[in-house]
C-alpha cells in the first residue's frame, strides 16, 4: 500500500497485532507527508519504528501509540527532535517510557495540545513541569494512574495552561484539594475531569469548580469516598451542561444529590451510581421523569432501588442500559 499510495497523510493500522518494524519503516519511506500514524496495540513495533518515522515524516502531527510497550525514552526524544510541529502524542500504557520522554518533547514540540501518559508509571513532577513551561496550548492531558505525580505539579500545570478542556487525574492518589481548586480558578473552559479514586478529595474540591467551571460537560468521582451531597447536589443545581456522571462508590450520596441532577441536567444521558446504597426508587423514578435524553444508568448494589422504578425508567426511557 505504501508503494502505490504515496500521497497517504492518514494511516490507522491500531490493533493491527502482527505488523512489525518493517512495515512501518516502509510507511515512512514511501508516505514521507504523513501527518497522522495510530498504532494503538501493535505490540511488535519498536524504537527502530519510531526513529525512521521521526527522521523522515517531519511533519507529523499526531502519534498514537497506546500499549506499545517496546518503546522507550531514545524513540520519543529522536521524534521531538525530528517531529516539532507534532500536536498529539498518546503513549498510554507504554511503561518503559520515564519524564526524559515529556521533557525532551515539552522542550522541543511547544504546539503540544494534547497528551496521554495514563498508567506510564515512572512519570513524576519533572515532565509535567517541564510540559506546563513549555507547552501552554495544552486542551488534554491524561495521567491516569501517574501515583508519582503531586500537588505541586497540578497547580503549575492549571497556572500555565489556561485553556485546558481535558484532565484526567484518575487513580493518582497523591492529589489533595488544593491540585483541583487550582484547575478551577485557572481554567474556566474545563469540560470533561476524571477524578475517580483520587480519595485525599473533599466537599471543597467540587465546590471550588461549581464556582468557577459552569460548563463542564463530564465529570468523574467514582470512588471520592469523602464527597457527600453537601457538594454535589450544588454541583448539579450549577452545572447544568452536565451529561455524564460517575458517581459510583461514592457512598454518602442519597437521593437528594440524584434529585438535583434529574432535576437540573436536562442533558443527562449518562449516569453511574453502583454502590450508591441510600438510593431509593425516589431517585430512579425523578430520573425517569426528567431526563429524556439517558442512555445508561447503572443501580448494581444499591439494594433499596426495587424492580418497580426500574420497570418504569424502563417505560420511559426504552433505550437506557441499566
Amino acid at each position: 500500500m505504501s508503494k502505490t499510495c504515496r500521497g497517504l497523510k492518514h494511516i490507522n493500522v491500531g490493533w493491527c497485532k502482527q505488523l512489525t518494524d518493517k512495515s512501518i519503516i516502509s510507511i515512512a519511506n514511501y508516505c514521507p507527508e504523513l501527518v497522522y500514524l495510530n498504532v494503538n496495540l501493535c505490540y511488535l513495533l519498536s524504537d527502530k519504528a519510531i526513529e525512521k518515522m521521526a527522521k523522515t515524516c517531519t511533519n507529523l502531527q499526531s502519534l498514537s501509540a497506546e500499549v506499545c510497550s517496546q518503546l522507550t525514552d531514545r524513540s520519543i526524544a529522536k521524534l521531538a527532535q525530528g517531529c516539532p510541529s507534532i500536536q498529539l502524542v498518546n503513549f498510554f500504557q507504554c511503561d518503559k517510557l520515564t519524564d526524559k520522554s515529556l521533557v525532551r518533547l515539552a522542550q522541543s514540540c511547544k504546539n503540544l495540545q494534547h497528551v496521554d501518559v495514563g498508567v506510564c508509571l515512572q512519570m513524576t513532577d519533572r515532565s509535567l513541569l517541564e510540559l506546563a513551561q513549555g507547552c501552554q496550548n495544552l486542551t488534554y492531558i491524561n495521567l491516569h494512574g501517574c501515583n508519582q505525580i503531586t500537588d505541586r505539579a497540578i497547580v503549575e500545570l492549571a497556572e500555565r495552561c489556561k485553556g485546558l478542556l481535558e484532565l484526567n487525574l484518575n487513580g493518582s492518589s497523591q492529589f489533595t484539594d488544593r491540585a483541583i481548586v487550582a484547575i478551577a480558578q485557572n481554567c474556566p473552559s474545563l469540560q470533561k475531569l476524571d477524578i475517580s479514586r483520587c480519595n485525599n478529595l473533599t466537599d471543597r474540591a467540587i465546590l471550588e469548580l461549581v464556582s468557577k467551571c459552569r460548563n463542564i460537560q463530564k465529570l468523574m468521582v467514582r470512588s471520592c469516598y469523602q464527597l457527600t451531597d453537601e457538594s454535589l447536589a450544588i454541583l448539579a443545581e450549577n452545572c447544568t451542561n452536565l451529561e455524564h456522571v460517575d458517581l459510583g462508590w461514592v457512598h454518602f450520596l442519597t437521593d437528594r444529590t440524584i434529585v438535583a441532577f434529574a432535576e437540573s441536567c436536562k442533558k443527562l444521558n449518562n449516569i453511574n451510581l453502583q454502590m450508591c446504597r441510600h438510593i431509593t426508587d425516589v431517585s430512579i423514578t425523578r430520573l425517569a421523569e426528567c431526563c429524556t435524553e439517558l442512555k445508561y444508568v447503572c443501580v448494581a448494589g444499591c439494594k433499596r432501588v426495587s424492580d418497580n422504578a426500574l420497570r418504569k425508567l424502563g417505560r420511559v426511557c426504552p433505550s437506557v442500559l441499566h
